[in-house]
């Protein structure tokens, strides 16, 4: 059996990773947590903008609230599952 070789090209992953769908896929999954957050009190915003070759994601306290819920328990950290989405 002949084994197989996977290369990857550096500026085809960098498209994959800017592209347009990967920035849905984040701002959902963005999204997600934020709304789970908000369960704990305050509102969250979430955001996804252009990184150094790559798509980010940025979940933030937007309020006085939110910053309390998250100081006190820990809110973004309990929502994280909430993103992991099935993919």
């Amino acid at each position: 059996m002949a084994k197989t070789k996977v290369w990857i090209s550096p500026s085809g992953a960098r498209k994959i990773r800017e592209s347009a769908p990967m920035r849905t896929l984040l701002r959902q999954r963005a999204e997600a947590i934020a709304e789970s957050a908000e369960g704990f009190g305050g509102y969250w915003e979430a955001t996804v903008h252009a990184g150094r070759g790559r798509a980010v994601a940025t979940v933030v306290a937007a309020d006085y609230d939110a910053v309390v819920a998250n100081s006190e328990q820990n809110s973004l950290l309990k929502s994280i599952d909430a993103g992991k989405g099935d993919a």
